[in-house]
Order: C-alpha cells, then structure tokens, then sequence
C-alpha cells in the first residue's frame, strides 16, 4: 500500500491538473469536482485519462502517481502503468 495521507494525495491531484491544463476543459472540470468531493484518486484518474494520448505529458506527473499505480490497491490506475513508465 502507498503511504500518502489524504492531504498528500490531495496535492498530488492539484499537481496533476497543473500537468494536463489546457489539454482537455472537460478532464479539468471533472478533476475540480473530484477534488471538491474529496476524491483525489479519481481526480488522479481523469488526469491520467486525458494526458494518455499525450505521451509527452507522462514524465511530468509526480512521482507519487508512479507508485500509486504500481500498488495493487489503487486498482484504478492499473491501466496507466504502462503509459507512465514510458
């Protein structure tokens, strides 16, 4: 299990809509609510989803989002191994 406290993982997911700005108004907006509900793995998620057709983008997601997707229990990001560690 990653050992990130919600607030840790709450900046993670401010860090991630710094990364896709501009990309995708749609993701964004759904990152701003997910965070605003208190759900930053899913504000994670929506960010890792429109930077994906970006592989440029990959490197400049923390590196606490690596990790996450590599613990088990953060099923969501699975699909996203990959494309993170190109």
């Amino acid at each position: 299990m990653t050992n990130i406290s919600f607030e840790g993982m709450m900046a993670v997911a401010r860090q991630c809509q710094d990364v896709i700005r501009g990309i995708n108004q749609d993701s964004e907006d759904d990152m701003e609510d997910a965070i605003t509900a208190g759900e930053p793995l899913a504000a994670i998620e929506s960010a890792l989803d429109a930077a994906y057709d970006h592989p440029e983008l990959s490197r400049r997601f923390p590196p606490q989002v690596r990790l996450m997707a590599e613990d088990p229990d953060n099923f969501e990001l699975e699909p996203y191994r990959e494309y993170l560690n190109t």
